[in-house]
Order: structure tokens, then sequence, then C-alpha cells
């Protein structure tokens, strides 16, 4: 396997545009993969793009709330902090699970400890960047705006200051109903947050 490493406005331009390429698979944000599809028009360039998505577990209806299936849960939420493209980003269950399953969930993410990645006591590190904490911020903002009750769990490895003020989220539970915008559709970074949201087959 080869890695090239460089500006995207050099190098990826050449990549996209060689005619040697024979198709383009990008994993990105929106604005990147406008800019590789309109690049690869030129030649009619095959192009795969995965832009992001909300990884939603569904949560079957003669599936019973247990220790293993938590666990699971919160392992593709929160494994390398959240911030991968797979984690887990909405959970949904049938309506006569949701409150147990998020008293689960919050349960179990009560264990995990926040603070520095190489701290040996940690077990959720912060988030990459300032603008992914500012993302956080917002979203868990958003969701409380509009009705959610939001709730975080997790300790921490010292005292630390807010996450508004550090890179640093305590997993944050918005939970709300079908209608809410949260989380909209986004790619990766997706750390220190997971929703229940109830949903039903009656009216």
């Amino acid at each position: 396997m080869n890695v090239l490493a460089g500006p995207g406005s050099d190098l990826a331009q050449a990549l996209v545009t060689h005619p040697g390429v024979d198709l383009i698979s990008l994993t990105g944000g929106v604005v990147t993969g406008r800019a590789v599809m309109a690049a690869a028009a030129a030649r009619l360039t095959p192009v795969l793009l995965e832009l992001g998505g909300n990884d939603a577990a569904i949560i079957a209806p003669d599936l019973a709330v247990s220790d293993e299936l938590v666990e699971r849960l919160v392992t593709a939420t929160y494994t390398t902090g959240g911030q991968v493209c797979m984690a887990i980003k909405r959970l949904y269950a049938p309506v006569r699970w949701a409150g147990e399953l998020a008293e689960a969930v919050l349960a179990r993410c009560e264990r995990e400890v926040v603070g520095d990645g190489l701290a040996e006591e940690t077990t959720l590190g912060p988030l990459h960047t300032a603008a992914g904490r500012n993302r956080v911020t917002a979203l868990v903002d958003d969701a409380e705006a509009r009705g959610a009750s939001v709730r975080t769990a997790g300790g921490s490895a010292r005292p630390m200051p807010t996450r508004r003020d550090t890179s640093y989220c305590p997993p944050s539970s918005p939970i709300c109903r079908p209608t809410r915008r949260w989380p909209p559709r986004s790619s990766s970074a997706r750390c220190c947050r997971s929703s229940v949201t109830t949903t039903s087959t009656t009216p």
C-alpha cells in the first residue's frame, strides 16, 4: 500500500485528474466530496463518496435489554473516543424499551473516565480538535433547545474545566422523539454523544 500525504490543492487534484486513475473513492466531508466530483467530471471518472451518516443502531422489538447488548452499544459508540466514521450516532428502540435502555446505557457510561488519553486511568480521551469540541457542544445545545432531555455520564481523571473550555466532553445523551433534529447528517468525530429515539408502530 502506498500512502501519499500532502495538500489537497496539489496532491489530490493531481490524483483525481490523472488519466491513469480509473476510480476515485473518498471518505470525507461534503465540501471535499463536491470538489472531487467536480474535478472527476472532466474525465467522467467513476466516484464513490462516503460523506458521513448517522450510523444508527436499531433495537428489534424481540430483543431484551441485557448487559451484553449495552456493552456492545457503548463500545460501538465510544471506541477511539467516538471519533471514527462508523461510531453509533443514533439509537432507535421500541417505546417500551426506551427508558430502560437509556438508563442502562447511561449507567454503563458512568464507568468511563474522561481525561488525558495517555493517563493510565483514562478510558475516554479528548476530541482531537477545538472545532470538534465546538461541534459536539453545538449539537447537544441544539438538542436541548429543541426539547430533548440531555443526560451526561462519566467521571474525570482529575478536575477539569467544562466542555466549553477544553476538548474534553463527557458522554452526553439527548433523549428525544423522532421529530427532533439531532444529530444531523455529518462525518466522523462523533465523540461523547448518543441518543435514544423512541418510536412506535401505532399512531
